[in-house]
């Protein structure tokens, strides 16, 4: 069984940390009839990210990897629809939404790349 982490090594990972840990920190203000609803949902997509980016980035790079960095692609886009909902519930504010907007299209970007660079690779 591998056990290095490469993949910490990353510049996107500690943005994903980071935009996981931003998560966490604005759920916990959100009210608590919403902690099974939209906290949670948030919560699970958020951490599902670097999850799959983590399994997607060791090992030899395959399809199976590019396949999981398209499902973290993917967790980033709901994440970003689940907070459009928030701001329209007023839980999120205008300028909050924009700083998550930076960090998805940040993320979104590096993933894309390592995606593209695993099928040039696999073609």
């Amino acid at each position: 069984m591998r056990t290095d982490l490469n993949y910490a090594s990353l510049p996107v990972w500690e943005q994903m940390m980071e935009y996981v840990r931003a998560i966490y920190q604005l759920t916990g203000r959100f009210p608590g009839d919403e902690k099974d609803g939209l906290t949670r949902k948030l919560r699970d997509k958020a951490v599902e990210i670097p999850v799959l980016f983590a399994s997607g980035t060791v090992g030899k790079p395959g399809p199976e990897s590019k396949n999981n960095l398209v499902q973290a692609s993917q967790a980033l886009i709901e994440t970003e629809t689940l907070l459009l909902v928030c701001k329209h519930l007023a839980y999120v504010q205008d300028r909050e939404f924009d700083d998550f907007k930076e960090k998805i299209l940040a993320i979104s970007k590096e993933l894309y790349q390592l995606s593209s660079k695993i099928n040039r690779n696999f073609k």
